[in-house]
């Protein structure tokens, strides 16, 4: 029997079921899009302060993990439009444009890592590198943290 005759109704999609992306308990609700909203201001945050180490340390591995949060604040956009749309397919964009930012970042990060390889400097500020260091786990523990406590809200409220 298919989902949707499992569930009583025919269009087509199975509930309850994720497509990989995101906990389908959050799609298409407002406090997703909350969650979605607070994790890319927290990110933002944190790639406001590592930037601002980076500038004053000139630091590759800094640069990489800036890099890195940059491109986690911005896998936010798609997914707070694919919310706010209500669109499964919407979410399908989303996942795909996660994808090509996250390959992106990767690649600005390698291509500044062989620079750094050719022209190699010692690091310096040493305290400063660990602050942002811990500044980018916490900063990306707090974001994970929001948008899981956002789909186990949810899935408790709707699993009656």
């Amino acid at each position: 029997m298919s989902p949707e005759r499992q569930h009583g109704h025919g269009h087509g999609h199975a509930h309850g079921h994720s497509r990989g992306l995101v906990d389908r308990s959050i799609l298409r609700s407002r406090a997703g899009i909350r969650a979605v909203i607070l994790s890319l201001a927290v990110l933002g945050v944190t790639a406001a302060v590592q930037a601002v180490i980076f500038v004053l340390s000139d630091n590759i591995a800094l640069l990489a993990d800036l890099i890195h949060n940059i491109g986690d604040a911005l896998t936010a956009v798609p997914l707070g439009i694919a919310f706010a749309l209500r669109s499964a397919r919407a979410e399908g964009y989303a996942g795909l444009a996660v994808v090509v930012t996250i390959f992106v970042s990767a690649c600005v990060a390698a291509h500044e890592a062989i620079m750094r390889l050719i022209n190699p400097h010692p690091p310096g500020h040493l305290v400063a590198l660990g602050l942002a260091g811990a500044a980018g786990f916490l900063g990306n523990y707090i974001a994970a943290m929001i948008r899981s406590r956002a789909g186990k809200r949810h899935s408790r409220n709707h699993a009656a």
